[in-house]
């Protein structure tokens, strides 16, 4: 029988190299088109009388309300969030609560939205004391 002089095997470390390097690729793909998506399914559009939105590509939810009848907005923002101006705006109506994830600069469209509420409730205040004056005319 011959005597072994040498067995070689394949090098490991290029293989693992290689593979982690092919996962760290797929996974980031599937990250990139993950937030295309929800960029793109993701909107809200404040009106002078009222805000509509919408969230989801497949399990949507839909937001269109008066200002008046929304009941309070919120922003809430992680450490990435704080660095680079985006969080996610909570807005509240008697009827449902809708969260819009990644917008960008949450907290100056939340002063934007209270000050548009306080607006539309001037608005309607004035409205009914006209239609009192015109009513205690007659």
């Amino acid at each position: 029988m011959d005597k072994v002089v040498k067995t070689a095997r394949i090098a490991l470390v290029p293989l693992l190299i290689r593979d982690i390097l092919a996962m760290v690729i797929i996974v980031g793909l599937f990250w990139f088109f993950r937030d295309l998506l929800r960029y793109a399914s993701n909107k809200i559009v404040l009106y002078e009388g009222h805000i509509e939105g919408k969230t989801g590509l497949i399990k949507t939810k839909k937001l269109n309300s008066p200002l008046d009848k929304v009941q309070s907005v919120s922003v809430s923002s992680g450490l990435f969030g704080k660095i680079f101006g985006y969080g996610t705006i909570s807005i509240t109506t008697a009827g449902s609560i809708v969260a819009f994830d990644g917008i960008k600069g949450a907290n100056k469209l939340n002063v934007l939205i209270n000050e548009q509420i306080e607006k539309a409730a001037e608005a309607k205040m004035a409205k009914q004391a006209r239609l009192m004056a015109e009513a205690m005319k007659q």
